[in-house]
């Protein structure tokens, strides 16, 4: 196979991968993209196990997989470097060894980077433990992100994107090596981004699913060790020393504040909370204090979200008692949202939702309102933070709330665009055991309107047929949260261009989208209006032709479609079982439930199910199933001809 007609390298380090590669391996096969247009790459890092003959035998299945094997490195970056020089592809992909590459992922990936020239291609990643993962990344497929987003065109800072290889050796791009390198992938897409002309994300096809488990390398340290902060201070130079010069100056802030946020006050304040290793906190906040204090400004705190500029403040002044306390406020504010009113309308369904955020107790997040600025209303033991960083009027009046599709099966989610407004709800005044403010207290809610099409939901492109859990995206103070939305009243089913859609609910009241009638058929959410149907009865014998023909209201309907399926039959009772064949004809009681055939004819003046069976003569349960549906799970009685 020459090495020009390759177009993509998948770069697999293994170490101990168990049962995990062959999900790699399974995923690869299944891919729209012929098998000779791309290799799969396994270095097996040294595994004590039967790592290399399991490589063997995948090797021997298939004639794309090359293997290699090296002296155990301990950290994936010495295999992935292995692999680059083994690379014949075009692009590089790497891939951990325990996740996969969804169908439509190589093809839809090398297309889109070839199109545009690109250096890197940030393909859409999903998560299987977080619904929230590359929301902010994946909103659209941008040919060069970097004019856009700068450094922030490779977030999420995973290796698992696409890398052009010549671009790669020409300058000289590597991960950095040795024993528990952490975060080499950030080091990686930093030197990536210092070069690059072209990074292109691609949003409309789900590409990657990153299959979390209890084994990731993050898991294994912490700021409890000076591991952590020796590494984390290495990553702050490497930062700012690659992204040393002027051009570079936004991209170097940019990323030193990620690495802030991320690695510093969010890690580090839930650290602190958890009360573990607290013979060892006043090490742990000293340490980040001589990296902050090194890299970061105190000026910059400015430009940190609403809950983190207090942390900041405190963590400078090594305050540990009240971040922890902080902390403890913080982590307890959660958005929720709630549907008011769902709707068809012009073939869309309309969703009017309300996002409110409270405590764990339930009690509304509060804000203190006067002279036209928002203060946060908190403990009495937080007393020492400066009004200024009380002061939260743009934060709040910057809250948002997004509608978010998730498929539970596929991890598959969709975000949804909708009109939203900030709205301040008056409150009674909060109890003694809070600062008693001055002017009156507030709450916020986000009202929002989404309008779902299923054509074109999934960025312009038709959602798969799969129930649809609906999460909200809420923001309030910089800080995001993502459950599912409640809902009291589904919306009425509906055919939308040919396609069956059930609003309804799961046991917990979560608002759920069926396309396709995955998990809900759509006549077990209709009822029939047998007062101005008709059931009539033809032939002679104890097997008769009945024929139905019931109008089917409240169901939506945007263009008239024919969808067709099965008639399953069964008597009321067993009573009547035995009364409907006679003491006669009771050996025929085998042939039960009959079978017969149903078509649902929808139109938007009004939808009819027809159906057809051979019974005998008596009150009979109709249970129609459309083709491709789900079972029915209740029945149609039908009132005897």
């Amino acid at each position: 196979m020459p090495p020009a007609t390759l177009k993509i390298s998948v770069v697999v380090p293994a170490y101990r991968p168990g049962d995990g590669i062959r999900r790699v391996v399974d995923s690869l096969a299944a891919q729209t993209l012929p098998q000779d247009e791309f290799e799969l790459i396994i270095v097996d890092d040294g595994s004590p196990d039967d790592t290399w003959s399991r490589l063997e035998a995948i090797r021997a299945e298939r004639p794309n997989v090359r293997i290699e094997r090296i002296e155990n490195s301990g950290w994936p970056s010495r295999p992935r470097n292995v692999g680059i020089g083994m690379a014949r592809g075009e692009y590089v992909l790497f891939m951990d060894h325990d996740d996969e590459i969804l169908p439509d992922g190589l093809r839809a990936s090398y297309e889109y980077a070839a199109a545009h020239h690109a250096d890197v291609l940030s393909p859409k990643e999903l998560k299987t433990s977080d619904p929230r993962w590359g929301l902010g990344n994946y909103t659209g497929n941008i040919p060069n992100a970097l004019p856009r987003r700068g450094i922030n065109a490779l977030m999420p800072m995973m290796p698992h994107k696409f890398y052009r290889r010549d671009f790669l050796l020409e300058h000289d791009i590597r991960f950095p090596e040795g024993r528990r390198m952490l975060w080499e992938d950030v080091y990686f897409n930093v030197a990536c981004f210092k070069h690059a002309q072209v990074v292109s994300v691609l949003s409309d096809t789900p590409v990657y699913l990153w299959h979390a488990t209890d084994q990731n390398n993050s898991a294994t340290y912490g700021p409890w060790e000076d591991e952590f902060w020796d590494k984390l201070g290495a990553l702050f130079d490497f930062i700012a020393a690659t992204l040393d010069t002027d051009e570079l100056a936004d991209a170097r802030k940019t990323q030193l504040m990620h690495q802030y946020r991320l690695r510093v006050l969010s890690r580090l304040t839930s650290y602190l909370r958890s009360g573990h290793h607290a013979d060892r906190a006043e090490h742990a906040v000293e340490r980040a204090v001589e990296i902050v204090e090194k890299h970061v400004p105190e000026a910059w705190d400015a430009d940190l979200p609403a809950l983190d500029r207090p942390k900041a403040w405190l963590l400078r002044r090594r305050r540990v008692d009240l971040l922890r306390e902080l902390q403890r406020v913080d982590s307890s504010v959660v958005g929720h949202s709630t549907v008011d009113a769902i709707w068809w309308e012009k073939g869309t369904l309309r969703i009017r939702a309300t996002a409110r955020w409270t405590d764990t107790s339930g009690r509304p997040v509060r804000f203190r309102e006067a002279d036209g600025r928002l203060h946060r209303v908190l403990p009495p033991s937080l007393s020492d933070l400066p009004p200024a960083l009380r002061d939260v009027t743009d934060d709040v009046r910057a809250a948002s709330s997004h509608l978010v599709l998730r498929d539970d099966r596929s991890k598959d989610t969709w975000s949804l665009r909708a009109r939203s407004r900030v709205v301040l709800e008056r409150m009674a005044r909060p109890g003694a055991e809070s600062e008693p403010p001055e002017g009156s207290v507030v709450s916020v809610a986000v009202s929002t309107i989404t309008q779902l099409s299923p054509a074109t939901a999934a960025q312009g492109k038709a959602l798969a047929d799969a129930e649809w859990v609906v999460h909200a995206k809420n923001r309030l103070l910089g800080e995001l949260s993502l459950h599912p939305v409640r809902s009291s009243e589904p919306a009425r089913p509906a055919v939308v261009g040919g396609r069956t859609v059930v609003a309804s609910r799961t046991r917990r009241g979560a608002l759920t989208i069926d396309v396709g009638q995955v998990g809900h058929g759509v006549l077990d959410h209709l009822r029939p209006d047998w007062a101005h149907g008709t059931v009539t009865v033809s032939g002679r014998g104890p097997w008769r032709r009945h024929t139905v023909d019931v109008p089917v209201p409240d169901l939506y309907v945007d263009a008239e479609a024919r969808l067709t399926g099965a008639a399953g039959v069964v008597p009321h009772s067993a009573a009547e079982r035995h009364a409907a064949v006679g003491p006669v004809a009771r050996p025929l009681a085998r042939n039960l439930p009959a079978r017969g055939t149903a078509t649902l004819e929808a139109a938007p003046s009004g939808s009819r199910l027809l159906a057809t069976f051979s019974a005998p003569a008596w009150r009979w349960q109709l249970r129609p199933r459309l083709a491709g549906g789900a079972r029915t799970k209740r029945g149609w009685d039908v009132p005897a001809p």
